[in-house]
């Protein structure tokens, strides 16, 4: 089959994009100069969305894109589409774009001469044909398919720089697609698939193989969403532990500074109390250090809502002090340096809740970060996998130079020694028989030590008269 190319340049100066934020960053330059993309999946897996995400992207860089279907009217498709923010009408109405629908009823030589003859004649970039399945199943053999997928849509990528998407439809219970040797010709497979868990419909890509691009995670999960359509949510992944800072920062009460001694940027801290006996004071080591440092902190509470959140602080500030001077001092920092998120930990996947986080840290930019409620992730979630994303991202917000502060209450020694490791320091709120307060204490390099509630309101009073100095 003759290629020809009429029209504007085939050659590409500007490079091509999957359209989707993480694989663009994690795969930079892999399509750059053309590719075979063949995009796998079972029924409702994503895989229009997705070739049609990668579609509209090229055309927001200037590429013309050329979109076959076998399946979805025109009107559907841009209607669809439209939801997850993908414009075909108007990218259509600048020239950027041209959908084409074939119907089934064509044999395979009509299909491929009519592709080839509108390629000619509009001279796409982008060439994306959803479905390849039933076309090539119409060919007799593996070795005639190879030779119409290699002679014309590999040709197209590589002796003219084009971006050509196959969509490939994978038989339920099956992973491979079962048309020949497209996965050998391809330079990029990505198989899509989907599950419940947890009453939840869990999506993951499987990157199967990208040329010319090392590949670190071979599956991540995605979602697809009205208004932003798909977001992958790439595992955070370190080499190496980060460091703390260097700077010291103050705890803002002698009394636990005397064994806690400073803290630093990077510190993990672990806060645990009783579960059914949850002291007001709880918050109240990381407060003062964050207004004593003038810190700016974020709480993503597991349990309550901002509303709920923010009358807990607020009576803890009532404690500190009644004077009406010092309420208004820390209710401003609580106001201006306070920002409160609740979220519901069920409500999505482990890594899409580790990434949905970690784009609430990275708008926020706070000092400190605090994870309030972690025992019930921890405790219900699927241990191994929490587990491991919840120490990759400590190990990044550590990277990024954040306090991290994890609050919890006591469930269970296993719960509670993990907390512990994965902690710089570590204040444990409890009772004894006599139900008597005590705050045990533990600094990574030092003793441990028991301070009781005596101590605790000697820290209120001593930050009570440093505001009164301010």
């Amino acid at each position: 089959m003759a290629i020809s190319m009429n029209g504007h340049s085939a050659s590409n100066s500007y490079g091509y994009i999957f359209g989707v934020k993480e694989l663009d960053h994690r795969f930079r330059g892999a399509l750059d100069n053309g590719a075979l993309i063949v995009i796998a999946g079972h029924p409702g897996s994503g895989k229009t969305t997705f070739a049609s995400t990668i579609c509209y992207a090229n055309t927001l860089k200037g590429h013309r894109c050329l979109y076959i279907s076998l399946q979805e009217s025109k009107d559907k498709l841009f209607r669809i589409m439209r939801k997850f923010r993908m414009f075909f009408d108007d990218a259509e109405s600048k020239g950027l774009l041209k959908f084409v629908k074939f119907p089934l009823t064509l044999e395979a030589d009509e299909i491929f001469n009519s592709i080839a003859k509108i390629v000619s004649e509009y001279d796409p970039s982008v060439v994306v044909v959803d479905s390849i399945t039933p076309v090539l199943k119409a060919i007799g053999s593996d070795i005639s398919r190879r030779s119409y997928i290699q002679n014309y849509f590999y040709e197209l990528a590589t002796n003219f720089e084009k971006l050509i998407v196959l969509v490939v439809e994978l038989e339920r219970g099956k992973e491979s697609t079962a048309l020949g040797d497209i996965e050998f010709v391809s330079d990029v497979i990505i198989a899509l698939k989907h599950r419940i868990e947890r009453g939840l419909l869990v999506r993951e890509m499987e990157i199967r193989k990208i040329r010319n691009a090392p590949i670190d995670v071979a599956r991540v999960h995605f979602s697809i969403s009205e208004g932003h359509g798909i977001e992958v949510h790439m595992p955070v992944l370190l080499e190496e532990i980060p460091g703390h800072g260097v700077e010291e920062l103050e705890l803002g009460c002698s009394t636990i500074q005397k064994f806690a001694g400073h803290i630093h940027r990077g510190f993990s801290i672990y806060i645990e109390y009783p579960a059914d006996a949850r002291p007001v004071y709880t918050p109240f080591v990381p407060l003062i250090a964050a207004y004593i440092n003038n810190l700016k902190v974020l709480v993503i509470s597991y349990r309550y809502s901002e509303p709920d959140m923010k009358d807990l602080l607020t009576r803890l500030i009532k404690i500190i002090s009644d004077d009406p001077n010092i309420y208004e001092q820390l209710n401003r920092f609580l106001e201006n340096n306070i920002v409160l998120r609740g979220i519901n930990p069920f409500s999505m996947s482990i890594p899409h809740l580790s990434s949905y986080e970690l784009e609430i840290i990275n708008s926020v930019n706070p000092d400190v970060v605090v994870f309030h409620g972690i025992e019930i992730p921890l405790k219900t979630l699927p241990s191994k996998e929490y587990i491991s994303n919840l120490y990759n991202q400590i190990m990044e917000l550590k990277k990024q130079n954040r306090i991290i502060v994890r609050m919890g209450s006591y469930i269970d020694k296993e719960s509670s020694y993990i907390n512990s490791t994965l902690s710089d320091l570590v204040i444990r709120y409890y009772y004894d028989s006599k139900g008597v307060l005590h705050i045990y204490i533990w600094r990574r390099g030092s003793r441990p030590a028991i301070l009781t509630e005596e101590d605790l309101v000697t820290c209120i009073n001593e930050f009570r008269k440093n505001l009164k100095r301010i």
